[in-house]
């Protein structure tokens, strides 16, 4: 009987710890709201494996945030790898420190050395079969093992990371998508973390199909879209780029997403419209950036040879980081090659070699995707910022379209006999064409309204 009493009146350990998990929870808060107290700023934990300051379209946007967020209230905390700067591929550099944290007045940053990969120590990566071979091991290995990446040591990072500095939010920026396994895994670690996937590409909800070869499209694909659904199960939401793709993830997905689109930064009193051509019976048209299967390429490229050999025009096209990817310079080569004096291929170049290139051109060239319906290239919104006029052949009959439209910026034809007769007459007739730009509209692109947007959203998600 008394045993019976004893445990009768003996206190609720469940009560117990519920109580003290709270009052740790509010320590920890207050823990937070006296460290973000000390700059005034919100610490948000963003991983991404591209960054500055390697040269890729994908640490653009990343960039953009560690300069820009701290201006509305945010302290960006970035968790990435060791990049040499400018660099452009993805091979992994011997670096002496293993790790290594960078602190400033408004943002952080945490780098981690990855290891080389085997075919790198050997010296093998410039094989195609092997590199091949070893990319299906590496994605297979990827998705179904994701901690043999180097998302074990991130998670375990961030997880330090957010335990230091009582961090309870975590955007993680995809690609590569096997990266979101990190966010999936934190909320399991700790349920009071809110964590966001940001897609600046679509993964699986709009694939491409021509850039999956038979065994990925059947078999490798269906294990893609499997841990795609599976990692995001306790995401809180979703970012992305486009309101199209927005769409498509969050039917994929079944959560709700926010549209934080790309941009630019240059200020808008900067842009000036050049005229074009700029110089007499000479016309450059440049295109920045990979060459993909899913870009109709070859049209703009069989009008000019046209306009070069029947019309002796002096067309030169400058195609830039385009010569390593697809073949494509084999490709156009071979297929141009009475033409070859009129390309001119470039390895991936800084943004300042780039923009002389681009002030000495007269198009800049953009091409539609096929079957990936609201793609807003980030070329598109670069290409925009220099005042040089934007040729959209062929059209994507779509939100390029649309952009170069309201903004206007640039041109757009779908037929090719158009293209050449347009051509031929601004060809005649240099420095005749310029761009009467609409600021108002092209103001609303500027990567800072994007910024400005998600900043309020994870201040308001407090």
């Amino acid at each position: 009987m008394n045993l019976l009493l004893t445990i009768q009146n003996a206190p609720n350990d469940n009560k117990i710890y519920s109580s003290s998990f709270q009052a740790l929870k509010f320590e920890k808060k207050l823990i937070q709201i006296r460290e973000e107290s000390k700059t005034g700023l919100k610490k948000i934990l963003i991983i991404s494996y591209f960054a500055p300051p390697a040269n890729f379209v994908a640490s653009e946007r990343i960039s953009s945030w560690m300069k820009d967020l701290p201006k509305f209230g945010i302290y960006p905390v970035l968790l990435t790898r060791h990049w040499t700067d400018e660099q452009t591929s993805m091979d992994t550099t011997d670096v002496v420190m293993r790790y290594q944290q960078i602190t400033g007045p408004t943002s952080q940053t945490h780098k981690i050395a990855i290891k080389k990969t085997i075919l790198e120590k050997l010296g093998l990566t410039k094989f195609k079969y092997l590199r091949k071979t070893n990319s299906i091991l590496v994605y297979l290995k990827l998705y179904l093992i994701p901690t043999l990446s180097f998302n074990k040591k991130f998670l375990k990072t961030a997880i330090k990371i957010i335990k230091d500095q009582n961090i309870d939010k975590v955007v993680i920026s995809g690609t590569p998508f096997y990266s979101f396994w990190i966010g999936y895994k934190l909320k399991q670690w700790n349920s009071n973390i809110q964590w966001y996937p940001d897609y600046r590409d679509t993964w699986n909800s709009i694939p491409n199909k021509e850039k999956f070869v038979l065994i990925k499209d059947f078999f490798l694909r269906k294990i893609e879209i499997k841990k795609e659904k599976k990692w995001t199960t306790n995401a809180n939401m979703f970012f992305t780029v486009s309101e199209d793709w927005k769409q498509s993830i969050s039917s994929l997905i079944g959560k709700k997403g926010l549209v934080i689109m790309n941009g630019f930064d240059k200020p808008l009193d900067e842009i000036i419209p050049v005229k074009i051509p700029r110089k007499e019976k000479s016309l450059v048209i440049t295109y920045a950036g990979t060459l993909y299967p899913s870009q109709d390429i070859f049209r703009l490229l069989d009008a000019v040879s046209e306009l070069i050999t029947s019309e002796r025009m002096n067309i030169k096209v400058n195609l830039i980081g385009t010569d390593s990817i697809f073949n494509m310079k084999t490709k156009l080569l071979a297929r141009y090659e009475k033409l070859n004096h009129a390309f001119n291929f470039s390895t991936r170049i800084s943004k300042s070699e780039l923009e002389i290139i681009y002030q000495s051109s007269d198009l800049l060239w953009l091409t539609s995707f096929t079957n990936i319906p609201g793609w807003y290239p980030v070329k598109l919104f670069d290409y925009a910022s220099t005042g040089v006029p934007i040729l959209l052949f062929p059209t994507d009959n779509g939100v390029m379209q649309e952009f170069i439209s309201r903004t206007r910026t640039g041109f757009s034809f779908s037929d090719s006999e158009k293209l050449k007769k347009w051509i031929k007459n601004i060809y005649c007739n240099p420095q005749s064409t310029i761009l009467d730009i609409n600021y108002d509209e092209l103001g609303k692109f500027q990567r800072i309204t994007s910024i400005e947007k998600l900043a309020k959203f994870l201040n308001r998600e407090s």
